[in-house]
C-alpha cells in the first residue's frame, strides 16, 4: 500500500510541477515581449521628440531670411522628398535642420544615437519617420493644412507582434515674428 501511495504522490507532484514550470516559461516569454515593446516605444518617443524639436520655419534655417513667410529662398514645404542634398541625421555640420527634412527618413536596421554610436540591444530595430500636412481639427482660426504637420514614427523589431506607431503634431512658426 505504501508503494502505491508513493507512486501516486510522485505522479501528482510531477503534474503540479509541470504546470508551474509551464506558467514560468510563458511569463518569461511575455516579459521579453514587454521589454521589446518598451524599447520600441522609447525609440519612437525619442525620434518623435527629435523631429518635433526641429525648426518648422517657412524657409531653410540656413538662409538668412528663414523667418519670413515671403522668403525668396527655397521654401520648406511639406511635399514628397526629404532633406536637402548633403544634410543627414547624423551629420556633424550638415544636420537635418527643419521638420520637413525628416520626410520619409528610414533608420536601420540598427538604431544609432545622433553622434552615430550604435545603441546596445537595438541592432535589429528599424524606424521610419513620415511628415505630412494635416488639416487641423476644431477651431484653429483658419490655420491652413500646410502650416500643421503630422509626424509619424513607426518602429519595427523582431519580437514585436506588429509595428509600433507613434504620432504627434507640429505647427509651423517663424522665429522672431510676433
Amino acid at each position: 500500500m505504501a508503494l502505491i501511495e508513493a507512486i501516486l504522490f510522485l505522479v501528482i507532484v510531477g503534474v503540479a510541477a509541470g504546470a508551474v514550470l509551464s506558467l514560468f516559461a510563458g511569463s518569461s516569454q511575455r516579459s521579453a515581449e514587454l521589454l521589446v515593446h518598451r524599447q520600441a516605444l522609447a525609440v519612437a518617443q525619442a525620434l518623435l521628440a527629435e523631429v518635433r524639436s526641429a525648426p518648422f520655419t517657412f524657409c531653410d534655417p540656413d538662409v538668412p531670411t528663414y523667418a519670413s513667410p515671403t522668403c525668396v529662398a527655397p521654401r520648406e514645404d511639406l511635399v514628397p522628398g526629404g532633406a536637402e542634398p548633403g544634410e543627414t541625421r547624423l551629420g556633424a555640420v550638415t544636420r537635418l535642420d527643419n521638420v520637413s527634412d525628416y520626410r520619409n527618413l528610414a533608420i536601420g536596421p540598427g538604431i544609432t544615437s545622433l553622434n552615430g554610436t550604435p545603441m546596445p540591444g537595438l541592432a535589429a530595430y528599424s524606424a521610419q519617420v513620415t511628415v505630412a500636412p494635416v488639416a487641423p481639427a476644431g477651431n484653429w482660426n483658419g490655420v491652413p493644412a500646410s502650416e500643421v504637420a503630422l509626424v509619424s514614427v513607426t518602429v519595427t523589431a523582431p519580437m514585436l507582434p506588429a509595428p509600433l506607431v507613434l504620432q504627434g503634431l507640429r505647427t509651423r512658426h517663424a522665429p522672431g515674428r510676433i
